[in-house]
């Protein structure tokens, strides 16, 4: 079942999100020789809209904002276009610019640009990894799931268009050195489509095989996560999900967005919960 004034509520602001990245972002900060000016204020454009836009179908739980992550462990990542995060999180802010967020109360971390060609596309990629590692210092998890890939951060891509066939791009040379883990959940570009995984119940491990003919799973359905990981008394039971896209219809031009929406509330709300602790990060625990 669903609401048809939600439906057109959210496409309304995907139609506003659309028209003021791709076209109004490019109008506004171009000259007459179409040469870009004011390229920071022009990225600041974009991702407000994106996090305009995320309001609309996150929690009130949840609020979006841009800045950086700090652990207990004193690492920190670099500047991160969008982050969703736990409504209730003080941000700490040194300048008034800056905003600092604890890795506990992050659950996405989202980069957002404009058109992509596939060194910068690589380079973005890479960059949301070495900024989800961060998960591993983590602390005082709050609540258990028996899925283990949803003890993670999401993290994703956002673009206008890519200039060239993103599905052409080999994910296993992209993190050729970092953990699958760590992988992005979703890509999303305006023009191309969303890019996700798949899980086809065939393919997995026999014992995953039965886990799923037992919970009446369907054969083959759309995943946002690298990998599947299932707690059992035998140890985790694991299996590598397969890429999957879905490419925009021209009767159904927004559909890819509607995925990527639903798909990306559906992980966040997945996402198990920790407890910030000020006190483990002023180092003032007792011996």
């Amino acid at each position: 079942m669903a609401s048809s004034i939600f439906q057109t509520l959210v496409q309304r602001q995907i139609e506003t999100f659309v028209q003021t990245f791709a076209d109004d972002s490019s109008k506004l900060f171009r000259n007459q020789d179409n040469k870009l000016f004011h390229p920071g204020e022009y990225g600041m454009y974009k991702e407000a809209c994106l996090r305009n836009l995320l309001s609309t179908i996150l929690s009130r739980k949840e609020a979006v904002s841009d800045g950086f992550i700090i652990t207990s462990r004193d690492n920190h990542s670099t500047q991160c276009d969008i982050l969703i995060h736990n409504a209730s999180t003080m941000p700490l802010i040194d300048a008034g610019v800056a905003k600092f967020f604890p890795v506990e109360d992050v659950y996405a971390i989202g980069e957002v640009k404009s058109n992509l060609g596939k060194s910068d596309a690589v380079k973005a990629l890479r960059k949301l990894s070495e900024n989800k590692k961060l998960i591993d210092d983590r602390i005082n998890k709050i609540d258990n799931t028996n899925l283990l890939h949803h003890d993670t951060i999401i993290t994703f891509l956002v673009c206008n268009k890519f200039e060239f066939d993103i599905r052409t791009l080999n994910f296993e040379e992209v993190y050729q050195d970092i953990k699958r883990k760590y992988w992005h959940n979703f890509i999303l570009s305006l023009e191309d489509g969303i890019f996700y995984y798949k899980i086809v119940s065939e393919k997995l491990p026999s014992k995953l095989q039965t886990r799923f003919r037992e919970a009446g799973m369907a054969t083959q359905y759309d995943f946002q996560y690298p990998e599947f990981i299932l707690r059992s008394k035998e140890g985790p039971l694991q299996y590598n999900a397969e890429r999957s896209s879905y490419l925009p219809e021209q009767d159904k031009k927004y559909d890819h967005i509607f995925k990527f929406l639903a798909g990306l509330k559906d992980a966040v709300d997945s996402a198990p919960r920790y407890s910030f602790d000020g006190i483990t990060y002023l180092g003032q625990n007792a011996k």
